[in-house]
């Protein structure tokens, strides 16, 4: 459902969870840099733009701050000229920036790295190609292509923070194309080897609704109870709910009333007073509400999602006539 453009889609993805790993770098000689202006000025470019990203990388709490951080990159980019790097690692790079500046600049992201990823040696650094490219791609919502760009990340990656990542939207994927079994499969695996707690919190949340559409509501209830236990630390993170981090957004966008409204049919149950209880149900019927008028008819959980809603409106009817 969300998705992530470097946090995290149920239609949930992070566009790359995890920054990359700075390029194992080949410096040019200086005789290279001497005979080839252009391995010059790319080496300088990449120099620059590592130097913004790893800016940008403090400032993750401040969206707006990030966002203007990454278009100086590409700013910086666009005014040495350099559109086509020969340097894999500039070009991966670049990529990057393009992808987090919003710049609507996704094809040439892609382009970038569709040149870059073959000329990449295997290794960490490459994995986190493949991850940028799995952003740009659930970007603009393509998300099988997104699946063979995280399974080749997978095969490349060691950590378990750029791992999770991965396996969080993979599964964010396969929820996307209705693939419940392959979806719950890699949200496990996510939360198995997540260390991050926004990453764990977003896996339990997708766990949850893959288990509420393959049938299980009480699995689907625990993978919820789990992910509500879960508060973001402030100022490490901008927010303390992890639907509400930068990056994290939802395809399709109903797909948010459809978590918001599990997550407080969960909270109903866990209420420590009749007035919290009556608070979060009343919170599920309208996101309940909202999600039955945004999804098209054509949607399979539209049954689902009427049937809770219901359920929800009869508790709360009887928690107002006992108080």
């Amino acid at each position: 459902m969300p998705k992530v453009p470097r946090w995290l889609s149920l239609g949930l993805s992070v566009v790359g969870l995890v920054l990359a790993a700075p390029a194992a770098r080949a410096e040019p000689t200086i005789w290279a840099r001497a005979r080839s202006p252009q391995v010059a000025a790319e080496a300088k470019l990449l120099a620059a733009i590592e130097r913004t990203l790893d800016a940008r990388e403090l400032s993750e709490a401040e969206p707006e701050v990030s966002r203007h951080i990454a278009r100086a990159a590409v700013a910086m980019a666009d005014l040495s000229g350099i559109r086509e790097p020969k340097d894999p690692r500039l070009a991966t790079l670049l990529a990057e920036a393009l992808l987090a500046a919003r710049l609507g600049r996704e094809a040439q992201a892609r382009a970038l790295l569709e040149r870059a990823l073959p000329a990449l040696p295997d290794g960490p650094f490459r994995g986190h190609a493949f991850t940028v490219l799995g952003d740009v791609l659930a970007s603009t919502n393509e998300p099988r292509l997104a699946i063979e760009a995280r399974t080749a990340a997978l095969r490349l990656q060691r950590t378990p923070g750029s791992r999770a990542g991965s396996y969080y939207n993979r599964g964010e994927a396969w929820l996307e194309l209705g693939e419940l079994e392959l979806a719950r499969a890699d949200y496990l695996a996510a939360i198995e080897v997540a260390r991050e707690p926004d990453v764990l919190a977003l896996s339990r949340y997708g766990l949850a609704v893959a288990l509420e559409r393959l049938g299980d509501l009480p699995a689907a209830y625990d993978a919820l109870d789990a992910a509500n236990a879960i508060r973001l630390p402030i100022p490490a993170f901008p927010t303390t709910d992890p639907l509400d981090l930068p990056g994290v957004y939802f395809v399709p966008a109903y797909e948010r009333s459809y978590l918001e409204a599990l997550r407080s049919m969960a909270r109903a149950r866990r209420a420590p007073t009749v007035e919290v209880r009556q608070e979060e149900l009343i919170k599920a019927v309208a996101a309940w509400d909202a999600y039955l008028e945004a999804a098209p008819d054509s949607v399979p959980y539209r049954r689902n999602a009427s049937a809770h809603r219901k359920r929800s409106a009869e508790e709360l009817e009887k928690v107002e006539r006992g108080r």
